[in-house]
């Protein structure tokens, strides 16, 4: 089984739970947020687990836990959602998880959060095949039709397109091409020192031959131009390939995050 190894505690404060926490929220902006009590409830139409759970690193107001959760389903459950809460070591209460057990919500879709030095990503090598890779300002016609149409987001375009715009002049779109044909994407996020790695997709007969190696290194140099220091990611730890292709390029696991889920 494919693993990656944790990043020592020397870590930087850049890379702190919080920190990298807040970079991927405002990274991934939901179509509409809601506040209670300091919890962000994230809704976006039912695109995506991010965009549709809530985000709870900050804490304040009057409700006890137990209402403030009573008040998240309540809101879910108008949108016809799943109840979602995305659980980090940062997530305030620290018992949250424990409680949400309590009340029978099931754990969903582990992920590792994984950080690398842009220098290190930007400098891998040629891939063995020969690509093209290209970052553009915007999405044009090639890179939708891998990242929205090859992808998990080909029912959900209008969604994935309206949330790309929300990213607006902080996003940088990478692109692999052989002989003019795309293969591979990647977006890119940045904030400051930290710069985020989305949407990676390699289409399947380009897959093991180094396309999406490729993306990563043209988005670590779009990084390293825009002034930033650490790249991050986030990747299911079920996702062996991506897994394997991350820890390949130097990444290294910074901690990981869980959804709680309570079905309608």
């Amino acid at each position: 089984m494919v693993s990656m190894a944790r990043q020592g505690a020397n870590a930087s404060e850049d890379s702190s739970i919080p920190a990298l926490e807040r970079a991927a929220f405002a990274a991934w902006p939901a179509a509409r947020v809601l506040d209670v009590d300091g919890w962000k409830l994230r809704l976006t139409g039912g695109m995506t687990r991010r965009a549709n759970s809530v985000w709870p690193l900050q804490a304040r107001g009057q409700l006890e836990v137990e209402a403030r959760i009573d008040a998240v389903e309540r809101h879910y459950r108008r949108e016809g959602l799943p109840v979602r809460l995305q659980i980090t070591g940062a997530a305030v209460p620290a018992d949250l998880d424990a409680r949400l057990e309590a009340r029978g919500y099931a754990v969903e879709s582990p992920v590792a959060i994984a950080v690398a030095k842009v220098a290190a990503v930007a400098g891998l090598g040629p891939a063995p095949a020969h690509f093209e890779a290209e970052v553009l300002r915007a999405p044009d016609a090639r890179w939708l039709a891998v990242s929205a149409d090859g992808g998990r987001f080909a029912e959900a375009r209008p969604h994935y397109e309206a949330l790309l715009a929300r990213i607006g002049q902080r996003a940088r779109f990478a692109l692999a091409c052989r002989e003019g044909q795309p293969l591979a994407v990647g977006l890119g996020v940045c904030d400051g020192d930290l710069f985020g790695v989305f949407s990676m997709l390699t289409l399947p007969e380009a897959r093991r031959q180094g396309a999406g190696r490729t993306v990563l290194a043209a988005l670590a140099k779009s990084a390293r131009a825009a002034g930033a220091t650490q790249l991050y990611l986030q990747v299911g730890r079920d996702n062996r390939a991506a897994l394997s292709l991350y820890q390949a390029a130097g990444f290294r696991e910074r901690y990981g995050y869980h959804y709680r889920r309570l079905d309608p």
